[in-house]
């Protein structure tokens, strides 16, 4: 059994491809002039290496590595937010090299990935993230850079649910948490080709519906697993999964079925939704926010 992406190889290819230059084009457009120090991570030798200090200093933004930005986050939230203008400056580089990293890390090889993923665990940035963000730089920036920061974002949210990735939940927080977009992210689905609607919710159920006949499924608790979300964008999602028209799209799937595997796992599907939006309306989870 596998599940349709309503997306062609050759789509996918062109997204990918986009992806990539887009993420390239985020960072060497950051500005020429180094950091010259650091306000928002702790500088002490155990949280970042002697060696690796002077060079996240005098290093141009656009010629940061990989390596630097990890050591950066070895010290971050261990002092208190500034929100002068040499940290916002800050933030935005540092932020502008996570969103390129992790969709560099959703449009490579599975395998690869989920070893980057392991590698650089701030990507996920439920709580890192948010606390550079309250130096309040990202109102600060321009149209342009607001514009293209979403359409990246919204594109590696298409990618990573097309694919079924293990980064969904993390894309969508990131176009929630960088965008205003999430709204009409989800109404792309709502009313677009019915395969890729349905194929927004198998990701989204990634690791809790399965194809076997099991009893002990559980639902997805959408305010602890977009817990990098606003609460009410959480909402949103929310609201979207209880829309009549979804458990109508299942039903209609399951009733098309002829392969046994596929109609179990539409069954648990609708099943998987029903006990979801019990998870989430009744979470211990709604108000709490990084």
């Amino acid at each position: 059994m596998a599940v349709k992406t309503g997306y062609t190889n050759a789509e996918l290819s062109a997204l990918a491809a986009r992806i990539r230059a887009q993420a390239h084009a985020l960072v060497t457009a950051l500005p020429e002039e180094p950091l010259r120090a650091l306000h928002l991570t702790c500088t002490c030798d155990r949280c970042i290496d002697p060696a690796a200090y002077p060079k996240l200093c005098r290093t141009p933004p656009p010629q940061m590595t990989e390596d630097l930005i990890t050591q950066y986050f070895g010290g971050v939230a261990a002092v208190e937010t500034q929100t002068t203008e040499e940290a916002r400056f800050e933030a935005r580089v540092i932020l502008t090299h996570v969103l390129a990293l992790f969709g560099r890390m959703v449009v490579m090889p599975a395998e690869e990935g989920r070893a980057m993923r392991r590698r650089l665990s701030y990507l996920d940035g439920d709580y890192l993230l948010p606390y550079l963000l309250r130096t309040g730089f990202l109102p600060r920036l321009s149209a342009g850079v607001r514009g293209q920061i979403t359409a990246y974002l919204v594109d590696v949210a298409h990618y990573a649910i097309a694919r079924g990735s293990a980064a969904v939940d993390t894309a969508l927080c990131y176009v929630g948490i960088f965008t205003d977009a999430l709204p009409d992210l989800l109404e792309s689905y709502r009313a677009g080709p019915p395969r890729r609607h349905l194929r927004f919710w198998t990701a989204l159920g990634r690791g809790f519906v399965t194809k076997g006949d099991d009893t002990a499924r559980n639902g997805k608790d959408l305010h602890l697993w977009l817990r990098g979300m606003n609460p009410p964008d959480r909402l949103l999602v929310l609201h979207a999964l209880e829309a009549p028209e979804v458990a109508m799209l299942f039903e209609r799937y399951a009733f098309q079925a002829r392969d046994p595997d596929w109609l179990q796992y539409l069954s648990n599907l609708l099943d998987w939704r029903e006990k979801t939006i019990l998870s989430t309306r009744y979470s211990e989870y709604k108000d709490e926010w990084p």
